[in-house]
């Protein structure tokens, strides 16, 4: 092979490593399938679909959670949190936290544990599981936390929908959402989502 063909597949390959690169420099998402993981999964409210609440502008949206309330009681690192979601318009990035939660579901303290993904990658037509990698941090048996949902940007054009079920099955908590107001808890929906981690 002659030295310029050598030098122009070496040049080919450093390009295209470089934008294989460039394409992961927002965290990704996965699409989670049924069954998929669940001999991790920890606390979760899947039952149902019926209703939808949305979040932009530094708003927050979530749900009050407890461990043991309907899965394992028992200390465990957590990995991710799946929850069902769609957008509308381009939102930018999603950033999940978890915070301890108070007898009034309010949270309190410094985030535990947080995580992100790059929402212009969902569908505008249907809700996606959608399972976001968080930092890892042990949550206690018994313990009662709050996860929140939101983005930094957005408007009424471009925000993110979260599917919720508006018949206030889960008994470890509910629906609380943080707007300029202030707080305010929802305990006749939850949102729908899934708690993964490992002992």
């Amino acid at each position: 092979m002659k030295t310029e063909n050598i030098i122009y597949w070496v040049i080919a390959g450093i390009i295209v490593l470089l934008v294989a690169s460039q394409l992961t420099i927002f965290p990704q998402f996965s699409i989670v399938t049924p069954d998929e993981k669940e001999e991790n999964l920890y606390e979760y409210y899947d039952e149902g679909e019926m209703g939808e609440i949305s979040f932009y502008r530094g708003a927050r949206a979530g749900n009050v959670f407890t461990i043991g309330a309907v899965g394992p009681n028992e200390d465990f690192v957590i990995d991710s949190i799946s929850v069902k979601l769609k957008r509308e318009g381009i939102p930018g990035i999603i950033n999940l936290d978890i915070y301890q939660a108070g007898t009034d579901g309010k949270p309190f303290g410094e985030s535990l544990s947080s995580g992100s993904t790059y929402g212009n990658d969902l569908s505008e037509t249907e809700f996606e599981e959608v399972e976001i990698d968080l930092s890892q941090t042990i949550l206690n048996k018994d313990g009662k936390y709050v996860f929140f949902l939101s983005i930094s940007g957005g408007d009424e054009n471009n925000m993110v929908w979260a599917r919720v079920f508006n018949d206030n099955l889960y008994p470890g908590g509910d629906a609380i959402v943080k707007i300029e107001e202030g707080w305010r808890y929802y305990p006749y929906f939850d949102v729908l989502f899934k708690v993964y981690g490992k002992k």
